[in-house]
């Protein structure tokens, strides 16, 4: 049953990438397959493990072609299955003035089949051919309005970042041959493969692909790419795929005490995320920072020992963070496509639908009872409490969850307050290509989280629960938060934090220009074209011409060429 529910998705997955319309209607089949195998794990607890015979030899390994089904990798491919529905629903309004708007959606299922592939796979090679397609699909899209200059600039950034971080999961890869027999994730936690440069190298790969701190910029620059791909980019494929590289990893770093790390860099993410989306003005940066600060979030969760929670709140963010985007395209679209929170006010009157959606994913987003983001952030919250993390860390996530309900408060208020900036003659368009993704998505915003509260919770069973003034710990700050940014007063300003601590001007500007220029000057200038031209090619052949010429009158090409080869000829025996 389940081979023919695999095969069956596989194929309609193709078909649509051939289907010249209602691609989005389609898309409808895969997810509702997928939904009796999640029940028939979820009910059963087990794994599904297809392997194939063996499809490449790296060294002394032979390495089968593998897919793992258990309930993280189905959970999570539901989910994206359903949200990318939506998104390419949402793009049929958003791109309609598109010329190329099939191509558009074609490359949204390309995208999404890559990060199928990453989900299901279940060694090292497997991974990385997922890993990087959503990355090179990411660049494409990232740059789909090539003729702007910042959405070039954008993906080349967001490649060099990624670029950076897929050498960690090389080096992770390279560790893997030399410690173990098998590339298989489960093989490899069985026999104890515990380096440590395997741990650093995950560790920066899931840095890299996951926008954490010091590998974060190329996130909030991707927002000069369409909409669609900023929903689809945040919400289920390429930046949560770091996150779910660390779960798959975790029980392997557990044995090394290297969790502890990764609880650190999330908190220190999740608190630098947030401080600076307090001071952001674009609408899409603002939501951008919030996906950074979440993604430390998950991966405190992967750093304290609980990835089921990181899974858990990867999930339920990725229905509000698709529909935080939605409603900000429909918003920016209707506005002149003006991305200025302080000129996109009265959107009540405007875009009453879009308006109502973008509250609900934002009161999901900072924990308000009994929405998606409540169950899942609490839960993290509760178990960090109780665990032996470090405190500092633990501060920080209180600190970025307070900071989440306060952006979130200001960014509501800009835009439904009544201002001069922005004044409605009338309401202006919202389709049903809008309309119907917007609803379905605040739908999983609202049940989500109790949707899947009751599995979390007899799989994270708590051996000593904590006292209800605990348990209310993040309501009770995010309420404060939310109060205090009632009274918020727009002249209050921070350049350290509007500037990103600055992050960007010292990394990227006096570094890169002093870097480009000795690079200009001392490698290339005095290396490829000094000493390397002087001794290597155009010196052998000034060389050569010199000597044919004072062996005869008359030069000849030819007997340079025979000089040449004969020259050749004995370096390769005297190198043999």
């Amino acid at each position: 049953m389940s081979l023919i529910i695999i095969t069956t998705t596989l194929l309609t997955t193709t078909i649509m990438m051939i289907a010249p319309t209602k691609t989005s209607n389609k898309l409808l089949i895969p997810t509702m397959l997928s939904l009796p195998l999640l029940m028939n794990i979820t009910n059963s607890s087990k794994i599904i493990n297809l392997a194939e015979p063996k499809w490449l030899s790296v060294m002394y390994m032979e390495l089968p072609f593998n897919i793992n089904l258990d309930m993280q990798s189905i959970t999570f491919s539901l989910v994206a299955l359903f949200i990318t529905m939506n998104i390419i629903m949402f793009s049929n309004y958003y791109m309609k003035k598109d010329k190329n708007i099939q191509k558009f959606k074609n490359m949204l299922i390309v995208f999404l089949m890559f990060m199928l592939v990453l989900l299901t796979a279940n060694n090292m090679v497997q991974i990385f051919i997922g890993w990087e397609g959503v990355g090179i699909m990411s660049f494409l899209l990232i740059s789909w309005w090539a003729t702007r200059n910042l959405a070039n600039a954008a993906a080349m950034q967001a490649i060099i970042y990624n670029r950076v971080g897929d050498m960690g999961l090389i080096v992770a890869a390279a560790f893997t041959i030399t410690c173990s027999s098998s590339m298989n994730f489960q093989h490899m936690t069985l026999n104890n493969t515990n380096s440590l440069m395997l741990s650093i190298g995950l560790l920066l790969a899931a840095a890299g692909k996951s926008a954490q701190l010091g590998m974060h910029p190329w996130l909030p620059a991707a927002m000069e790419g369409p909409t669609p791909v900023s929903a689809l980019l945040h919400s289920s494929t390429m930046v949560v795929a770091g996150v779910y590289l660390m779960m798959r990893m975790a029980p392997l770093m557990a044995k090394i005490n290297f969790l502890s790390n990764l609880a650190i860099l999330g908190a220190s993410t999740a608190l630098f995320a947030s401080t600076v989306a307090m001071f952001q003005n674009d609408l899409k940066k603002v939501i951008a920072y919030s996906t950074t600060s979440q993604l430390g979030l998950m991966m405190f969760s992967v750093g304290i020992g609980q990835p089921l929670l990181a899974l858990f709140h990867m999930t339920t963010h990725g229905f509000f963070k698709a529909l935080l985007f939605m409603c900000s395209g429909s918003l920016i679209h209707n506005n002149m496509d003006d991305q200025d929170a302080r000129t996109n006010n009265n959107t009540m009157k405007e875009s009453p639908i879009s308006l109502a959606c973008m509250i609900t994913g934002s009161l999901a987003l900072m924990g308000t009872p009994f929405l998606a983001g409540f169950y899942s952030k609490d839960l993290i919250i509760e178990f960090a409490a109780k665990s032996s993390t470090n405190m500092f860390a633990f501060m920080m996530i209180i600190i970025a969850t307070a900071l989440t309900a306060a952006y979130s408060t200001r960014l509501i208020k800009m835009i439904t307050e009544k201002t001069s900036n922005n004044t409605p003659l009338k309401m202006k368009d919202e389709p049903k290509k809008l309309i119907y993704p917007l609803l379905t998505l605040s739908t999983g915003a609202l049940i989500s989280g109790w949707v899947l509260i009751n599995f979390i919770s007899e799989n994270t069973q708590e051996e000593h629960p904590l006292p209800t003034p605990m348990k209310i710990l993040a309501l009770t700050i995010s309420a404060l938060a939310v109060t205090a940014t009632t009274k918020w007063k727009s002249e209050i300003k921070s350049k350290f934090l509007y500037k990103t601590w600055f992050f960007t001007d010292l990394n990227h500007s006096k570094p890169a220009h002093a870097t480009v220029k000795n690079m200009l000057k001392g490698s290339f200038m005095a290396g490829d074209q000094g000493w390397l031209e002087t001794m290597g090619p155009m010196g052998i052949t000034h060389t050569l011409t010199d000597l044919s010429k004072k062996t005869t009158i008359k030069p000849s090409k030819i007997k340079t060429h025979m000089c040449v080869l004969i020259f050749s000829m004995v370096i390769a025996l005297l190198l043999l």
